[in-house]
């Protein structure tokens, strides 16, 4: 879900001030697309939705409109809503591998795994797709979910392959690795997650403190879920990471 958009002031400060009669909507609906998307990616998620729903009031039939919108639902965790306008993007423009590979990552938060995993199919079959790995990774998780843990290990195995860098294509790998017991090595995929993230993966945290006290590293895993929660107050994994060091304590 993930390019970093110039907020444009000077359109902006137009837009506000309502200055320029002679645009188009369709010029209008691209600034509201581009301080929609802004919001999104800095987490400013109430104000990412309200102008991306000002986006879609003057051009409904965006693509690119409708499913950065529905990513815009799926982190305030409206799936029904995100997975309505990822499916309108795909109707504008059935070649949209983007909004395909989102729809799969709703599919897998609302469990129907088999139509994620038929959707990613898809996308991972795009050899012109430049993000493949994020569908590897979703594909992934889709069979880790289902318990199917030769096939989860292989899709994040293609997923590294793709794009070795891509921190969540380690941490997710490792996970795969704590599942089967090799716990040595999922230590090893969430410390490279970590160093990938620049130390700045809840997840990665929490599991790399679970994997450290599985091989009998009580100080590293202690530390680890401290930062957890030092770091993530807020967090599910800082919840968790209080429960695991009760039992370690």
């Amino acid at each position: 879900m993930y390019n970093r958009w110039p907020v444009i002031v000077a359109l902006f400060a137009c837009l506000t001030i309502g200055c320029a009669t002679s645009e188009s909507k369709k010029d209008k609906s691209q600034i509201y697309l581009r301080l929609g998307t802004n919001h999104l990616l800095k987490g400013n998620y109430p104000q990412a939705l309200a102008s991306l729903l000002q986006a879609e009031a003057l051009d409904p039939e965006d693509s690119v409109i409708q499913n950065n919108l529905g990513l815009a639902y799926f982190v305030r965790k409206e799936f029904s809503f995100a997975e309505t306008h990822v499916k309108k993007a795909l109707q504008i423009d059935p070649k949209y591998s983007d909004a395909r590979n989102n729809l799969g990552r709703i599919y897998i938060e609302i469990a129907r795994y088999n139509d994620a995993i038929n959707e990613l199919t898809q996308v991972v079959k795009d050899l012109t797709y430049s993000t493949v790995e994020k569908a590897y990774v979703n594909l992934g998780l889709a069979y880790l979910k289902k318990g199917d843990s030769s096939t989860t290990i292989q899709n994040f195995r293609k997923a590294i392959d793709a794009n070795n860098k891509f921190c969540p294509a380690h941490n997710y790998y490792g996970q795969a690795l704590f599942a089967l017991q090799k716990y040595e090595l999922s230590v090893d995929s969430f410390e490279l997650a970590l160093k990938l993230c620049n130390n700045d993966y809840d997840e990665a945290h929490y599991y790399s403190g679970l994997s450290n006290y599985k091989i009998g590293q009580k100080e590293k895993a202690t530390a680890r879920l401290e930062e957890v929660i030092k770091m993530y107050p807020d967090s599910e994994w800082a919840t968790k990471a209080k429960a695991m060091l009760k039992i370690i304590r």
